[in-house]
């Protein structure tokens, strides 16, 4: 069976994001050093809301009393975690189109970073995919299979026909477990150049 679609994890695949909570209050201009290197997911209430389990107004407000800062810093520093397309992605995916591929994105975010990759002006490459799954939106965050299997409903295809690309290797190894074919992509390196090779090697552009 062919492939038929090509889902992409967004954040170090085809967008850029801050790399910890230290890097997003630093971006603002609200530099907290105690969060010097500390995970996203080290904070509860984050990955709550990325299953859509917490409110946005309850989330931000629990995230400046983490950060110990002001609700205007925690809310200016939780946007500033997501920072735009990664360069050369939109050309790439015009590529894939081409063959008549169908594009999608299988996501562990929220509807605040949502709002703004689904913004054609902000993020118009993200905007424009086929196929979109949310985990704040389907309740279910990688690598648990519910979300696979929400993305996979949503494309109307089968496990083998699914291209998977995420910089996770747990959610790779999940993917490949359902049927999937996965790619995993190194988030220490530009992922523009590992997403073309492994394309090219498959004979997909």
């Amino acid at each position: 069976m062919s492939l038929r679609v090509v889902c992409f994890d967004l954040g170090h695949v085809l967008v850029r994001i801050r790399n910890d909570w230290g890097e997003a209050f630093a971006s603002v201009g609200a530099a907290q050093h105690h969060l010097d290197n500390v995970p996203f997911d080290a904070f509860p209430e984050f990955l709550r809301f990325q299953d859509g389990g917490i409110g946005e107004e309850d989330y931000l407000d629990a995230l400046a009393m983490f950060a110990g800062t002001a609700l205007d810093q925690a809310k200016r520093a939780h946007n500033a975690i997501v920072v735009g397309e990664h360069e050369g992605i939109d050309e790439l995916l015009g590529r894939l189109r081409l063959n008549s591929l169908r594009l999608g994105c299988l996501s562990n975010t929220n509807v605040i970073h949502w709002r703004m990759m689904t913004d054609p002006n902000l993020f118009p490459t993200v905007a424009r995919l086929d196929i979109q799954a949310a985990s704040h939106e389907i309740g279910s965050c990688k690598p648990s299979v519910p979300a696979f299997e929400a993305f996979r409903i949503r494309a109307g295809v089968q496990p083998e026909e699914i291209l998977f690309f995420d910089d996770s290797d747990v959610n790779v190894r999940a993917a490949v477990k359902l049927g999937w074919k996965a790619r995993w992509v190194d988030s220490s390196k530009a992922p523009q150049p590992q997403l073309r090779r492994a394309l090219a090697r498959l004979g997909l552009i």
